[in-house]
């Protein structure tokens, strides 16, 4: 059962994104495809929510989850149910409003599903359900799935089905409906809900760390802002921040922070960098009249202090270039699979978040370069830092440098051009001069296509 549901229920082990697990360590880890518990937590409160709105954009980020493998079958199988219900009328004429007819557009065609093509749709889900978490926890000792099914307490109506719809005819269409409903509340109790007792530091503990870190960032970037502003060098608010001192204690926290919450670090850090993005185009704030520093924190500021950070931590640029990743790869995922329902100006809206992402993207590429990590032909490269010396493998770069290739190829130019950068850092010549002529041959199609236009 904890292979399976990424959790131990008798323990305090947690899945953790991409981190490996050691036999030392007194935690289990898993990958999964979510970028944080957050991105979790928002799929498990708008799968099962009334709102058509939240279930159809919970769906898109499962799809967008089962692109990157990883996906838990239990999560893959509460989206085909929840997905073939949106498709039966009965469900369908049970809601308020036609919001979810309208968002799936062309798809109000469904309804057209023949009862046979339903209860078919239906039956196949179950199916997977029984055989797909059964056969992950029986022992080999029970030769039965009737057995096995039982002890983790799936509904016996579930498993008649799978035997009628396996050896004998097809069940009725009210039959598997009724049981999709069933299917669901046993899905909510075998997974949803203890996966959701069981993430660290959930609810308020969360809430309590996340606000401490985003005080310290912000308390951070504020003495950068008075250490490195003419006009405040001599005013009361240096004499309270900004001095080496302050800056020294809160970097060490922040390093402190890092290093017990790592995802919880990144994902406040990429929540400042995207309001800093969207809030103004401008790269300065003003100063206000009287002496004291806007409260707001512009994207060079934020910038400046990922780089103080980074020099710490250079393991936090490779968090954040990853994250920043699964967002463009999330970004293109809601444009493309809906792009043919959203008006003119969401879409315009989300390509330029896209950008901003990309260039995002490439600024943390050049830092990276900048603290000269060199492979060659080892297969780790070491990096010298202020703490000392840090270890990066070579494998976790060539991860990253297939992913933002695998992006690039709807032919975005600063990813392509992010992705020649982490080429060159491997010191794969061959690699590199690969990579020089497909973006050559990218730059001339796109050429070609502004000219047809």
């Amino acid at each position: 059962m904890a292979a399976l549901l990424g959790f131990v229920e008798e323990s305090t082990d947690y899945v953790q994104l991409g981190i490996s697990t050691s036999s030392s360590s007194s935690y289990s880890y898993k990958l999964v495809p979510w970028l944080s518990w957050d991105e979790w937590l928002f799929v498990d409160e708008s799968l099962f929510s009334n709102s058509p709105n939240s279930v159809a954009s919970a769906l898109r980020r499962i799809s967008a989850w089962r692109s990157r493998g990883c996906l838990p079958v239990v999560v893959e199988l509460t989206s085909s149910i929840i997905e073939i219900q949106q498709k039966d009328p009965h469900f369908r004429k049970d809601q308020s409003n036609n919001a979810l007819d309208n968002c799936r557009g062309d798809q109000s065609s469904d309804a057209s599903l023949s009862d046979e093509m339903l209860a078919m749709l239906y039956c196949m889900a179950i199916m997977r359900l029984v055989n797909g978490v059964v056969e992950k926890t029986r022992k080999k000792t029970e030769v039965s799935i009737a057995v096995a099914a039982d002890a983790i307490g799936i509904p016996r109506t579930l498993i008649d089905i799978r035997h009628e719809g396996s050896h004998r005819e097809l069940p009725a269409l009210e039959v598997v409906r009724s049981a999709s409903v069933k299917a669901l509340d046993w899905l909510k109790y075998y997974y949803w809900e203890p996966q959701k007792k069981a993430i660290p530091f959930h609810g308020n503990e969360t809430a309590g760390i996340k606000t401490e870190i985003m005080s310290k960032f912000h308390e951070f970037a504020f003495c950068l802002r008075v250490k490195n502003t003419p006009h405040l060098r001599s005013s009361k608010i240096k004499e309270k921040r900004g001095s080496k001192k302050d800056l020294t204690k809160i970097l060490k926290s922040l390093v402190g922070l890092y290093s017990a919450f790592s995802s919880e670090v990144v994902s406040v850090l990429l929540e400042f960098l995207l309001k800093a993005i969207n809030s103004s185009d401008s790269s300065e704030l003003p100063v206000n009249t009287q002496n004291s520093p806007s409260l707001q924190i512009s994207l060079n500021e934020w910038k400046l202090v990922i780089t103080k950070f980074s020099n710490k931590e250079p393991e936090l640029l490779l968090a954040l270039l990853n994250a920043v990743l699964d967002m463009i790869e999330n970004q293109e995922a809601v444009i493309y699979e809906t792009g043919w329902v959203r008006t003119s100006s969401d879409h315009r809206a989300e390509t330029l978040q896209v950008e901003h992402l990309s260039s995002l993207f490439k600024w943390l590429v050049k830092k990276f370069e900048g603290l000269k990590p060199h492979f060659e032909k080892d297969s780790v490269a070491e990096i010298k830092v202020s703490s000392g010396e840090k270890t990066i493998s070579k494998a976790i770069l060539m991860e990253l440098l297939r992913k933002c290739l695998v992006l690039s190829a709807s032919a975005n130019n600063q990813l392509m051009d992010s992705a020649i950068d982490l080429a060159q850092l491997t010191g794969d010549n061959y690699l590199l001069g690969k990579l020089n002529k497909l973006s050559s041959l990218v730059s001339s199609n796109s050429d070609v296509t502004e000219e047809g236009c």
